[in-house]
């Protein structure tokens, strides 16, 4: 009998997270509410993707990745309203 309850709250955890992180996929997308200087936004992989100069309000994905250059700063805000600052050459 033990064996059975460990096993089926195992199953009920997996059923959890598996149902919590497509939720936290969707999650996955930031609004610049800072940009100074040097901000550019670049598909990830870079590739053939073009350096686009970042604005405020532009929206990131993760499928994209934000680098700063010389005395610059950006910051981004996400949808729980967490924020991540990044400094001077940062990717």
């Amino acid at each position: 009998m033990r064996h059975f309850s460990r096993n089926l709250y195992t199953s009920a955890a997996f059923f959890v997270c598996v149902a919590i992180f497509p939720a936290a996929a969707q999650e996955n997308e930031a609004e610049l509410t800072i940009v100074r200087n040097q901000v550019y936004i670049t598909p990830v992989g870079g590739g053939t993707g073009k350096k686009t100069p970042a604005k405020v309000k532009d929206r990131v994905t993760g499928s994209e990745v934000v680098s700063t250059g010389a005395k610059s700063q950006a910051e981004l805000k996400f949808k729980d309203q967490s924020l991540a600052r990044l400094g001077q050459y940062t990717v």
